[in-house]
């Protein structure tokens, strides 16, 4: 299934901003690196940064000629939100896993009447992920990041989510079991986090690398857990090194 027989391995990571997605990016590329592949990448950030969605590229391995994952080839999909899930789910290939933490983040720009269900109430409908950007960001654990891109949606797959759903006046608000429903029943293999849990144990500065061990766990990537410890080491603070470990293998354990 690999890059669709290209020899790529393709990973989306969806979240908000603030949740650490453009580091955990950052850790999966240096990894792959580490493990001998070519990496290219890329970022879109919403116009707030912090607090709007923020959907990170990961191209791994092969020849790799654009950073941006066409929609249905990502072979896995980390989300660390379920609407931000519904939303990125139509970049997901046909067999692609997903990782998904449950634990809802209202992003900032959706009033409370205005949801992101409306994306989990049709599967295959059509849809777009306007989701265009320029911008510079820093992950939880202090490891920097600078992305421009600009990426324009188009028609969803079928079977896949149409995209952020109705933000109309009257629609739904938003509801993140409408979501995690709409996931279990169009994704498959789909392995949802539960995130207070993940959180009591390890705090919500490591749960961007719990769910990154919960993908690992699942042979999304095509490097090892040696790999992927050496680039938390390298691209982390040596004082939150250990802890981002910790958090790593409790996600590769996680059931």
């Amino acid at each position: 299934m690999k890059g669709a027989g290209t020899g790529m391995t393709n990973c989306l990571i969806a979240g908000i901003g603030g949740q650490g997605t453009i580091l955990a990016a950052r850790l999966i590329g240096t990894a792959a690196m580490a493990a001998g592949l070519s990496v290219r990448g890329s970022e879109t950030i919403g116009m707030a940064q912090r607090g709007s969605g923020v959907v990170s590229h990961v191209r791994m391995g092969g020849v790799i000629f654009s950073p941006l994952i066409p929609p249905g080839e990502a072979d896995a999909l980390i989300a660390f939100e379920p609407g931000e899930a519904v939303s990125a789910a139509r970049f997901l290939a046909p067999g692609g896993v997903a990782v998904v933490c449950d634990r809802p983040v209202q992003p900032s720009g959706v009033p409370s009447g205005a949801g992101r269900a409306g994306g989990a109430s049709a599967a295959g409908d059509a849809g777009s992920a306007g989701a265009a950007g320029t911008g510079a960001a820093t992950g939880a654990g202090g490891a920097g990041a600078a992305g421009a891109t600009s990426v324009a949606g188009g028609a969803g797959n079928a079977g896949n989510a149409g995209g952020a759903g109705d933000t109309s006046a009257g629609a739904p608000a938003y509801s993140a079991d409408a979501c995690i429903s709409w996931l279990k029943k169009n994704i498959k293999p789909l392995r949802l986090a539960d995130g207070d849990a993940l959180i009591r144990q390890i705090g919500p500065r490591c749960l961007n690398v719990a769910l990154i061990g919960m993908a690992l766990s699942m042979g999304a990537f095509p490097f090892s857990a040696g790999d992927m410890e050496a680039a938390i080491r390298q691209r982390v603070p040596e004082k939150y090194a250990e802890m981002n470990i910790g958090a790593l293998r409790l996600g590769m354990e996680w059931r």
